[in-house]
C-alpha cells in the first residue's frame, strides 16, 4: 500500500491572550504575517480558555477542512 499527501485549506480558530482587542489583533498579525504561516509555528492547544497554561497565541484543536489547496489531482506519492 502506498502513502499519498495533498495540501489542504484549513480554517481554524485562534485564541490570543492580550490586554485589549487592538493588542490581540496586532499579536496575531505579527504571528501570521500577510501571507499566512506554517501551523507548526502556533501551538494547537486544548487547554481551557481560563487556564494560566493557555499559550499567549494558540489554535483550537477543532478545525474545518475546506478542500485541497489547488486541485485533487495534485495529490502525490510520499
Amino acid at each position: 500500500m502506498t502513502i499519498y499527501s495533498i495540501n489542504l485549506k484549513v480554517v481554524a480558530t485562534a485564541y490570543v491572550r492580550a490586554d485589549s482587542q487592538a493588542e490581540a489583533i496586532q499579536a496575531i498579525k505579527d504571528e501570521i504575517g500577510f501571507n499566512g504561516c506554517d501551523y507548526a509555528d502556533i501551538e494547537i492547544s486544548g487547554v481551557a480558555l481560563d487556564s494560566p497554561e493557555l499559550p499567549d497565541i494558540s489554535l483550537s484543536p477543532a478545525m474545518t477542512i475546506w478542500g485541497p489547496w489547488g486541485s485533487w489531482s495534485e495529490m502525490e506519492e510520499v
